[in-house]
């Protein structure tokens, strides 16, 4: 996979192209990469790099898709098929189903590798491939298994590094592009390498591209069928790949680099299929992917979802609770995290301010799963990224996960209303709406409670900062002159269970009506935290539900903020709170 073809010519001082034909003459043929390297010159001035240009011809319509030639090992031959200290053949009939295959002839090390060279035009920063890889091993005849991802075969890109005006080159640079098989993995069979990766800089600017299986086993034979690098279509509606596990396989999902102890499983619940974690996790080791690319839009807001289970090392259900942010019954958190430059000196990360892109709702479904949700605005990272990786933490230890219906999709922008889920249209989950504890502790529960209308109930709140909020569009709030949030409201002493009347024209805690707050953060630094009073000043009903309304004008600090909150907390710690048709509008 490493060898070279050589074309040598002695050329005097002058500007030169190259080019390359096949053999009737005709110019436009490519060999996949080329390289210009000039050797020490005897005189002077001489040639350099600079004056020899190498003249790349277009690749025709559909040349990028699939990236491997003869993948399926269906021609006539193994080209352009390469080996490393393992030597190749065509393995007639040892391929899925009977058919041909491509297989190692020397067994008796752990570096042999089959691959081949790939056409560099194809490989444009920022487009992405999928891989995939049926594999299957034998010792003497007979099919065995290995999945462990240090000592099993993986595939992995050999990026050549330029001559440039040296007759050396830099040792290549191997980068993993899959190196787990996809489940359902089977015993003693062929399974699937699978993975995907970015077009970065490093590969990009690569002099030339191998892509290569390595067998990473020694005794034992390695034999290759339906070998595809293919381009991923560019669909920025959805920006998670394989959500839903529609096809009862984990593609293009993998375990983070922490996740040493467990390993993935597909699991079927009464016809859907879940990816499922086993093995001994800790609080970090989870499911994780690279997710779409070249999509998100620094910010712009989108909408992440999952739903999970967590089960016991005994199968029964294990619990969480939503009111907690960290200890041991804190529920999962889906995470985002953004590299740029990956891999150059100039790499930079970044996950995004606050820990978290969604957060387990209140509540739990009736066939025993919790919902996690989250909306978010994209940063520069994400926006530039070359890579964003998925991923949960705050997993409870010794327990499975159980994952399933996992998006990240566009939010539009809606300044005429700003809260969502405000009539609690999720009837099983409170999606969106988080408690607000602010050195004390608080509940929400989601229920019917004025005939058939759903509403919120802010109650157990152990200090009068405590309530509940919600994160709103940064972009609506900088361009609003005025916001007016609005509500039915009920309060409720928490001793007795009787309604209770505040005071609108008190600013008192003990007497006044609960307070909007607008609290803001640039980065992980919250640059303000103003609240407002009620506004519309109505005589106060005990019978009913009574109009909340409260419109006001921002201050300067959330027109620089990339995260904005709208909490209703602040009042009475005796008094439990219940919310209906809860809206905020921009009015600009």
């Amino acid at each position: 996979i490493r060898r070279r073809r050589y074309f040598i010519a002695s050329l005097p001082l002058g500007s030169y192209h190259a080019f390359f034909h096949e053999g009737n003459g005709q110019i436009g043929f490519w060999p996949s990469h080329a390289e210009v390297s000039i050797s020490k010159a005897l005189c002077n001035p001489s040639l350099s790099i600079n004056n020899v240009q190498v003249d790349i011809p277009q690749p025709l319509d559909g040349t990028c898709r699939e990236l491997i030639r003869n993948g399926d090992a269906e021609a006539s031959s193994f080209d352009p098929w390469l080996q490393h200290e393992s030597g190749v053949m065509l393995g007639s009939g040892d391929g899925l189903s009977g058919s041909n295959g491509i297989a190692d002839i020397l067994q008796n090390g752990n570096n042999g590798a089959l691959g081949q060279f790939l056409d560099i035009r194809c490989l444009k920063y920022g487009r992405q491939y999928e891989v995939q890889v049926w594999v299957k091993l034998a010792k003497n005849g007979s099919p065995i298994s290995c999945d462990d991802v240090n000592n099993c075969p993986k595939a992995r890109l050999r990026i050549g590094r330029s001559y440039k005006d040296s007759n050396k080159s830099s040792p290549d640079l191997l980068l993993d592009v899959a190196s787990s098989f996809v489940r359902p993995y089977k015993k003693n069979s062929w399974n699937m390498l699978g993975g995907v990766f970015t077009v970065d800089k490093r590969i990009e600017n690569g002099s030339s591209v191998a892509f290569e299986v390595a067998r990473q086993i020694s005794g034992v034979k390695m034999v290759l069928d339906n070998v595809s690098v293919r381009e991923i279509e560019r669909d920025c509606s959805e920006l998670i790949f394989n959500g839903n596990f529609s096809d009862g396989t984990s593609r293009f999902w993998d375990k983070n680099k922490r996740a040493r102890s467990i390993s993935l499983n597909m699991i079927n619940i009464d016809g859907n299929w879940a990816l499922e974690t086993v093995g001994n996790p800790t609080r970090l080791q989870s499911p994780t992917q690279s997710i779409r690319v070249g999509c998100m839009e620094a910010g712009a807001r989108y909408f992440a979802m999952a739903k999970f289970k967590l089960i016991k090392d005994d199968g029964n259900p294990a619990f969480c609770d939503q009111s907690f942010l960290t200890g041991k019954v804190a529920c999962p958190r889906m995470r985002l995290r953004s590299i740029v430059d990956l891999g150059l000196e100039s790499q930079k990360a970044q996950a995004h301010d606050g820990g978290s892109i969604a957060l387990t709702n209140h509540g739990i479904s009736a066939d025993g799963w919790y919902a996690m949700t989250g909306s978010f605005s994209a940063t520069t990272f994400d926006e530039q990224a070359d890579k964003s990786e998925l991923t949960w933490d705050r997993l409870p230890r010794n327990t499975a996960l159980m994952i399933d219906s996992v998006s990240i999709v566009p939010l539009p922008k809606n300044c005429q209303e700003m809260i969502l889920n405000g009539d609690i249209e999720n009837h099983e989950t409170l999606s969106f709406w988080r408690t607000w504890v602010n050195g004390g502790f608080g509940r929400l529960h989601m229920d019917k409670f004025n005939g058939d209308e759903f509403g919120i109930k802010v109650f157990n709140r152990t200090s009068a900062g405590d309530g509940l909020h919600q994160f709103v569009d940064p972009r609506c709030i900088a361009e609003a002159k005025t916001l007016r949030f609005s509500a039915q409201m009920k309060l409720i002493a928490r001793s007795t269970g009787k309604t209770v009347q505040c005071q609108p024209n008190e600013k008192s805690l003990s007497k006044g009506c609960p307070p909007v707050r607008v609290s803001c953060w640039k980065g992980n630094n919250k640059v303000s935290d103003h609240h407002y009073f009620m506004t519309n000043r109505p005589s106060w009903s005990l019978n009913g539900y009574n109009r909340y309304e409260n419109e006001f004008h921002v201050n300067s600090a959330p027109l620089v903020c990339d995260r904005v909150a709208i909490a209703v907390r602040q009042y009475n710690i005796e008094w439990d709170m219940i919310l209906l048709k809860v809206s905020l509008q921009a009015i600009l």
